[in-house]
């Protein structure tokens, strides 16, 4: 029978995540299948929010995934704000295999929503497929719902039709489109939502 251990935390972007599984040949992660085979390599599992150490390794990660270029002192004073949601995935090893980015913004003047946005996430190679992302994912998701989030907002680059489908099968949808948004080399954004409230 397989077991899964969640622990939440006192601090407000402090949830933290103990995935144990065992004893089955598949199982699921919030909804999403994934290999035991490969899951029990590296149990157990820990998301908990990123510390000033962590930035090293989060920036080889983001380069390996070629994800928008952060610096060592974006990620050290973006860690630094009240508002930020900043998790990592690390093995039983404390090895840091995968993080995430956002940060609380301001919703609409209408409704008075408190949103999100998504910036950054990446999972390191020799990792991925086995539902690791989907796992950062959630947890980023859940954090935003225990903080009251309406919408959480991305951009993804209009080519990466991997990344936007990604996103659509986790209840994101195509919200409108920003013309040459990214630069090296240029191209339009797609702004993708999450509604909270609804999921």
């Amino acid at each position: 029978m397989g077991e899964i251990y969640r622990f939440m935390s006192e601090s407000r972007c402090g949830i933290r995540f103990l995935y144990r599984i065992c004893g089955l040949s598949t199982s699921t992660i919030h909804g999403y299948p994934a290999k035991i085979s490969e899951m029990s390599k590296f149990r157990p599992l820990f998301i908990e929010k990123i510390e000033d150490g962590d930035v090293p390794a989060i920036i080889r990660i983001a380069d390996e995934c070629r994800l928008s270029p952060w610096s060592e002192n974006d990620y050290r004073e973006e860690a630094k704000r009240n508002d930020s949601i900043m998790l990592r995935l690390a093995n039983e090893t404390r090895e840091i295999i995968g993080f995430i980015v956002g940060r609380h913004v301001a919703g609409s003047q209408i409704d008075g929503a408190n949103d999100a946005e998504l910036y950054n996430i990446g999972v390191t190679k020799i990792f991925r497929g086995a539902g690791w992302g989907t796992l950062l994912l959630q947890s980023f998701l859940a954090q935003c719902k225990n903080d009251s989030v309406h919408n959480v907002w991305l951009d993804v680059r209009a080519s990466n039709t991997h990344a936007i489908e990604f996103y659509k099968k986790r209840g994101f949808v195509e919200f409108a489109e920003r013309k040459r948004f990214y630069t090296n080399p240029v191209e339009h954004s797609i702004v993708m939502r999450f509604t909270c409230s609804t999921q």
